[in-house]
């Protein structure tokens, strides 16, 4: 396995959203403020990035400036260390380049120590792209990966939905009616989520709207009343909390979310993203059974574990016309387990647990669920974001995914965002294009 991003994780990092500036950030003595260019370079061009330091004291700092460009294996391509003098209301700055050789990410590491007291005044980690675009990474799809989802498929068809709705007050402004939504699916659970649909008219375009890990939807917003997860108000939307999620039933009492990525990993019919994607069909079969949708335009989205599980849906549910996922989960998964420090933590704890079972087998049953697998399936339009920043879905494990899609895509990466990818703006951005794939005025 490759190094983990146990240094980056110690210098987790507040960045903007946006993919056109910088925002300086504030230590106790200076603030620094990185470029990094284009943020995903190509192959074979340098990796140019450029460190300000400024001092906003009315005195000069003495000190040091340590800056490299690595690999996650730390092969050093560019790096500096220099004493540098700040003097009051002045700025050092540093230009890094060096050439890549490699696609994947690399880190930028920058460190300002103070000459004096040797006190570290600045310490940041950044991550920079080479190639993203050209990742490459191989199909991992185990033989009977068709028959096990077909099986899958097979279960949840035995269970009637009972589908319950419960209407909820009316909004003041009255564009739309929403509901409480109550459904059976596999393994019997019943699953909860908010319906939500127009006030006037018929033959609605429908979202399902799927959680982060832990997230929960107690009400459906429209996009002016929520600019962050919120939608059209002409659309309909189902926002599902899927097992162990919300008020849905649960497999077990959930304490700490992150074991959520290996319950039940030992068997990959046991295992939770299994169940987790068979309500997420349920809620496609509640979609496609109501007579105020328009079965033709019906589209997935969600982040993080939403993301993920967008992905798995559209690949293996052909109802799905639209998928957009914003900084997906469950991409890539074993680079993911490799090189994000907290994938790797979990799944070394629940290892523990089940001493009889290999890691091989563990590994073997990520397989059946690791979005790469699927994408070559997904035959609808695709929009992704993702966060050049985000330690926690790596770009590079996204980007595994996204490449193998052969339908019409659209990608947008945003250089300074984090796990929120481009936040609000990219959501509007993400729903103006989904109008314009829909034919929507």
């Amino acid at each position: 396995m490759r190094p983990l991003f146990t240094l980056a994780l110690l210098f987790l990092l507040l960045v903007n959203t946006s993919s056109t500036y910088t925002r300086p950030e504030t230590g106790d003595l200076l603030k620094i403020d990185v470029d990094l260019g284009v943020g995903n370079f190509h192959v074979g061009t340098p990796i140019t990035v450029k460190i300000s330091i400024k001092n906003p004291q009315a005195y000069a700092i003495d000190g040091s400036i340590m800056a490299t460009v690595a690999t996650l294996n730390r092969k050093i391509i560019a790096g500096h260390d220099k004493p540098a003098t700040i003097l009051p209301q002045k700025t050092a700055e540093v230009t890094l380049s060096g050439n890549a050789s490699e696609t994947g990410i690399y880190l930028l590491y920058v460190r300002y120590t103070q000459k004096t007291t040797k006190t570290k005044l600045i310490s940041k980690t950044y991550i920079v792209g080479s190639g993203l675009h050209e990742i490459a990474s191989p199909t991992t799809r185990p033989a009977d990966y068709k028959t096990f989802w077909a099986n899958a498929k097979a279960q949840l068809a035995k269970v009637a939905p009972d589908y319950k709705l419960t209407k909820l007050p009316a909004p003041a402004h009255g564009l739309y009616q929403a509901y409480s939504l109550e459904m059976k699916s596999a393994d019997n659970y019943t699953i909860r989520g908010v319906y939500r649909v127009p006030a006037k008219g018929t033959n609605f375009p429908a979202m399902l709207q799927l959680p982060s890990l832990g997230g929960l939807f107690v009400d459906a917003p429209s996009l002016g009343e929520n600019a962050y997860r919120g939608t059209p108000t002409d659309f309909a939307v189902l926002s599902l909390n899927i097992r162990a999620h919300g008020k849905s039933d649960s497999p077990f009492v959930v304490k700490d979310y992150h074991q959520l990525i290996t319950y039940g990993l030992a068997d990959k019919d046991t295992y939770f993203y299994k169940g987790a994607l068979l309500d997420c069909m349920r809620a496609i079969d509640f979609l496609a059974s109501r007579p105020e949708i328009n079965s033709e335009k019906i589209g997935v989205e969600g982040m993080s574990q939403g993301g993920g599980l967008s992905l798995l849906l559209a690949g293996l549910d052909k109802r799905i016309s639209i998928c957009a996922p914003d900084v997906p989960f469950l991409c890539d998964m074993e680079t993911l387990v490799a090189d994000a420090s907290w994938a790797s933590s979990e799944l070394k704890r629940y290892q523990k647990t089940v001493p009889n079972v290999s890691l091989w087998t563990l590994e073997q049953n990520y397989k059946y669920f690791d979005t790469k697998n699927v994408a070559e399936s997904i035959t609808c339009p695709v929009i992704m974001s993702i966060g050049l920043q985000d330690w926690t879905c790596p770009p590079h494990t996204c980007y595994a995914t996204y490449n193998k899609i052969k339908s019409t895509k659209a990608v947008f990466l945003y250089t300074y965002g984090a796990h929120e990818g481009g936040g609000k703006a990219h959501r509007k951005l993400k729903f103006d294009w989904i109008r314009e794939k829909w034919g929507m005025r």
